[in-house]
């Protein structure tokens, strides 16, 4: 179509101004240096210049022009594509129709490359299976009759009802118990889904005392619920100009008060009375994107905002502007974009902060200068030195502080224990099993011990791990487009809530009669810990068609809800249109690609719902 020749066209002249030397015209052999350096090669010689013989001048500025090597070609397939894949299914950025060049392309199809995987790999794949396999499961320890007697008899704390939800915490042993049981855990399903939003819904989160769920999407809008009636209470637009990426309430009274970030770097605060906005005004500013929020219970008017320009804020709403807390940098003196920060629940001076850097970061607010170094690191050891440097893409204190949990982007999910004094400490758990690449995935502990550790992954599915055993105890799918990027737990109630892709929220509550079985968990882990290995490689490649299908139903949906803002203009673009859009979205303020992994060799990533 005409439309398919324009996109062609477009890459051509991409092609060609990568070629277009210093003086402003294409750089070709002529004619009498391409037969010199045929003759030359018939002949068997090694020519250091071809054309010499010939004296050939380039048309214009009098000067010798050097012929080009010949050009590999670069193939870039779908994966998932069959061997007798139509030729619209790759894309060639050279003009030359010589086949027998694409054995010297630096890069492959997916299926060539698995054939020419080396023996080794699959051995570790398989070495590292058994591992996850081997892992001692948990067995039960919530017995619900004997749980019941000793509630009866020996419950102390008479019940207390949780007001607006209809639960009653009666006695913390009973509740608490049953809350942290592998029955809770392996019995979850879904219970109930809210819809309200028309793009990927990138942040959840719970009141203080858990009546209302606060959530946050790329359509800039904040919806809060009675997730218990599944009722809207209020939805209200926020003054953000791109994507929000997280939604908090403040520790305060009344849970009128409810701060966001985004990607265009705002910090604002909106007060909600009797489901109203009576107020919505920017606190802080960042420059470039601001993925996440951190608030404290011991000063529940302070608001922490972390921001890809590597800076920390700290905002004061009865203070007219914020102030710069810490600015991190690398080993190098560079800064780090930041994409995590999370308040240490005991000790409320200490946060963690984590991004482009391997290094969990730990800093101390007392300490008043921006530039001062974090008072302690973690990394693990054998990702110290790894190149590509490795990026985290979220970190979280456990309920109790005595531990901080890591998600590494193409790696696994590491515990570090607190208590250690020692700087840069190994860590003590490693969770194996899920694949962190496609979207920035968050990660958390489930339990009131936090005694679980859940993540979602790019199969689609959430994983929950055990704590202590390091064994999968659940895995389930939990996004119909694929990827779970949020999860929290309710802060009294074995209820959890997850979102991701998809434009609502899903609520997975212990309700299941019996026990589900996990038939498929060797083949997806066995698939992520391959993909993972293929990723990682210096072979580029795409991701898989389905996540490319997702990805571009995202694209267009986000490209209808602009068109629609700006009176139905837009409609009908091309998909150069499209990704030039999206880049534009995805670039700062001060030119920087709003991206945790710009820096990787491998394909560019869309970055949704950072948590």
């Amino acid at each position: 179509s005409q439309q398919n020749d324009n996109d062609v066209d477009s890459v051509a002249q991409r092609v060609r101004r990568r070629r277009v030397g210093r003086g402003g015209r294409e750089r070709r052999p002529t004619s009498s240096q391409r037969e010199g350096a045929s003759s030359t090669a018939t002949a068997g010689g090694v020519g250091s210049r071809a054309g010499t013989g010939g004296g050939a001048r380039g048309s214009g500025n009098g000067e010798d022009e050097l012929p080009r090597p010949p050009r590999r070609r670069h193939r870039m397939y779908l994966r998932g594509s069959s061997s007798n894949s139509s030729s619209s299914d790759w894309y060639d950025d050279d003009d030359d129709s010589n086949d027998d060049d694409a054995e010297m392309g630096s890069y492959s199809i997916r299926s060539r490359r698995r054939r020419a995987m080396p023996d080794q790999v699959e051995e570790e794949v398989k070495s590292e299976l058994k591992a996850i396999q081997e892992k001692e499961m948990p067995k039960h320890d919530f017995h619900v009759v004997r749980e019941l007697i000793n509630r009866r008899y020996g419950g102390g704390v008479s019940g207390r009802r949780i007001f607006g939800t209809g639960v009653s915490r009666c006695g913390p042993q009973f509740s608490q118990r049953y809350y942290s049981s592998l029955h809770t855990v392996q019995r979850l399903e879904l219970m109930a889904t809210l819809n309200y939003h028309t793009g990927c819904v990138n942040s959840i989160g719970f009141s203080s005392s858990g009546d209302i769920l606060a959530s946050g999407s790329d359509d800039l809008r904040v919806g809060l619920w009675d997730w218990n009636r599944e009722k809207l209470l209020c939805g209200y637009r926020t003054g953000h100009k791109n994507n929000i990426f997280q939604c908090k309430f403040l520790p305060m009274s009344g849970e009128r008060h409810v701060v966001t970030c985004a990607r265009d770097g705002q910090v604002r605060l909106a007060e909600i009375k009797e489901a109203t906005v009576r107020s919505d005004r920017q606190l802080a500013k960042h420059k470039g994107a601001s993925h996440k929020l951190a608030t404290m219970n011991s000063r529940p008017q302070v608001v922490l905002s972390a921001g890809v320009d590597g800076e920390v804020l700290e905002a004061d709403i009865r203070e007219p502007r914020a102030h710069t807390l810490t600015i991190s940098t690398d080993n190098s003196g560079s800064r780090i974009a930041l994409y995590s920060i999370n308040v240490n629940p005991v000790n409320n001076n200490q946060y963690c902060v984590t991004g482009r850097d391997q290094y969990v970061l730990v800093y101390d607010r007392r300490i008043t200068t921006p530039t001062a170094p974090p008072v302690l690191k973690y990394c693990p050891e054998h990702l110290k030195e790894s190149r590509p440097r490795p990026n985290v893409t979220c970190a979280v204190y456990s309920t109790n502080g005595d531990a901080i949990l890591a998600s590494y982007k193409d790696d696994d999910i590491y515990l570090f224990d607190t208590a250690s004094s020692c700087q840069e400490n190994n860590y003590a758990h490693r969770y194996s099993g899920h694949r962190n690449s496609a979207t920035v995935k968050g990660v958390n502990l489930f339990g009131p011990r936090s005694q679980y550790v859940m993540s979602g992954s790019d199969c689609g599915n959430i994983f929950i791990w055990n704590r202590e055993t390091e064994a999968i105890v659940r895995c389930f799918p939990g996004d119909e487009n694929g990827v779970v990027n949020v999860l929290e737990w309710h802060p009294y109630v074995p209820l959890l809530a997850t979102s991701g892709l998809d434009s609502d929220v899903k609520l997975w509550v212990p309700s299941c009669e019996k026990m589900p079985n996990n038939e498929t968990l060797t083949q997806t882990v066995e698939e992520n810990l391959r993909e993972r290995r293929n990723s990682s490689s210096d072979v580029v490649d795409l991701s898989d068609s389905r996540m490319i299908m997702r990805i571009w139903d995202h694209m267009r949906r986000m490209q209808g809800d602009r068109a629609g803002a700006r009176g139905g203009e837009g409609s009908g673009r091309s998909l150069n249109d499209l990704l030039r859009d999206n880049d534009d979205d995805d670039t700062d303020e001060n030119g920087d690609e709003d991206n945790p992994f710009s820096g990787s060799p491998t394909a560019r990533h869309l970055q949704c719902a950072t948590q």
